[in-house]
Formats: structure tokens, sequence, C-alpha cells
């Protein structure tokens, strides 16, 4: 999972638990990430990841189709 990036979003290379961004990356990107984590553990574990942050705006989901994450 530290090696997974979304444009300029990536997981901190110490810990798998943080997200962070290059200059160059957009709100969709670490949302984008997050939802690609969240996929890796469920596949690997079988853990279910909750948010535990707000997300102000709106999202695509992974699909493309429909706005997710709306506060």
């Amino acid at each position: 999972a530290k090696t997974i990036k979304v444009g300029d979003a990536f997981v901190y290379p110490k810990h798998a638990n943080i997200v962070t961004h290059g200059p160059n990356a957009t709100a969709q990107d670490v949302y984008d990430l997050t939802l690609q984590l969240s996929t890796a553990v469920k596949e690997k574990f079988n853990i279910e990841l909750s948010r535990e942050v707000l997300l102000l705006g709106e999202f695509k989901n992974a699909a493309g189709s429909r706005p997710a994450g709306f506060y």
C-alpha cells in the first residue's frame, strides 16, 4: 500500500495510514487514493475501513458515475 499513488497524492512512506500530497494533487486525487487503499485492505484482510474525516465538496466515485461524500 505504501507504493500506491494517484495523481500527486500518495501514501506516506513511513506509515501506511497517512495520506499526503505533492503540489499538484487535487482533492479528487486524495479521495481516489483513499478508495484504492480501502479496497486493498478489504481484499487482503477482509476488513472494512471507515472514514474518520469529513469530506467537503463533491467527489466522483471510483466508477466516475455519481457524486460521493458531500457534506
